[in-house]
C-alpha cells in the first residue's frame, strides 16, 4: 500500500487488482503506476475527486 497525504493505492497479488483512492478534497487527480518484475505494468489514473477506482492487470 502506498500513501500520499490521504490518497492511497494498493496492489493485490492474488486478484491482480490495483485500487487507487482519492480521499483529499484538493481537486487534484491521483494516479498509481505499477511495474511487475516480468515487465507487466499498469497506469491507473483516477480523475474524480473523493472516490476510488479499481483496475485488473492482464497477465
Amino acid at each position: 500500500m502506498v500513501y500520499q497525504g490521504d490518497d492511497w493505492a494498493y496492489f493485490n497479488f492474488e486478484t491482480t487488482r490495483v485500487k487507487v483512492c482519492d480521499k483529499e478534497k484538493d481537486s487534484h487527480a491521483v494516479c498509481a503506476y505499477l511495474r511487475h518484475h516480468n515487465d507487466l505494468d499498469a497506469d491507473v489514473p483516477h480523475d474524480n475527486t473523493k472516490g476510488c477506482t479499481t483496475h485488473i492487470m492482464s497477465s
